[in-house]
């Protein structure tokens, strides 16, 4: 299929999920993510890939607000408990755990009827960022996004194509194909319906812990990346 074709046959699919959607509840719900950043980025690298993860998002049907929690002017609502639609983001230097030659990318904790933690690891992302030479940026906040995708799908499961596929190989990263960092109708679909869930009783996430690129994470294995997802 020609890329072209394909990006209109896209955009009508998520326009008719849209509509479909439009009388269920607010087309552009606010989500409210606390970001944990102990990895050293600059706060205008934090920043730009934090607009691109929020980019990625808005076609799902999300508008993000950023709320930083470290630094020397954390926000005072991080003190408090996690309220309706809030996740917490961790961007950390790198994965304590290893196995074979995948390097995870992020991984989210998806746990039965509520996830709220995901966290990217910028050492590997930069890694695949200095082998296809894109900007380091741009590859967090597509990270990112496909993480938060996690835990509003509320599936450790991946999409056949676009930023919730499973495996992201160096070719994918370098030509840089619209239709690679877009979500689904589907996806959108199913993160819908996290607003129609009923309230969940507040509380810590089951556990917090790295886990390997096989239980659920975003993963390369040096030619290839692939994102996979812990559960809990």
């Amino acid at each position: 299929m020609r890329p072209v074709l394909a990006l209109v046959i896209v955009a009508m699919a998520m326009g008719m999920a849209r509509a479909s959607l439009s009388a269920a509840g607010p087309p552009d719900p606010i989500l409210t993510v606390r970001v944990y950043q102990t990895a050293g980025l600059s706060s205008a690298i934090e920043r730009r890939s934090l607009e691109e993860a929020a980019r990625v998002l808005r076609p799902a049907l999300v508008t993000v607000r950023w709320r930083w929690c470290t630094g020397p002017n954390p926000a005072p609502a991080c003190d408090r408990p996690l309220v309706r639609a809030e996740l917490l983001l961790r961007i950390v230097r790198r994965a304590v755990v290893h196995h074979g030659t995948a390097m995870a990318l992020g991984t989210a904790l998806v746990a039965p009827g509520r996830g709220v933690l995901a966290t990217v690891y910028v050492g590997h992302i930069e890694e695949l960022s200095t082998a296809t030479r894109t900007d380091p940026a741009v590859l967090l906040g597509r990270a990112t996004a496909h993480e938060i995708g996690h835990l509003l799908i509320r599936n450790a499961g991946h999409a056949p194509c676009g930023v919730m596929r499973e495996r992201w190989t160096e070719e994918e990263v370098r030509r840089n194909h619209p239709l690679d960092w877009m979500f689904t109708a589907g996806d959108v679909v199913a993160i819908h319906r996290f607003w129609a869930q009923p309230d969940l009783p507040a509380g810590e996430p089951h556990r917090v812990a790295d886990t390997s690129p096989s239980a659920a994470s975003i993963s390369f294995n040096r030619p290839s990346i692939s994102l996979r997802r812990p559960t809990a």
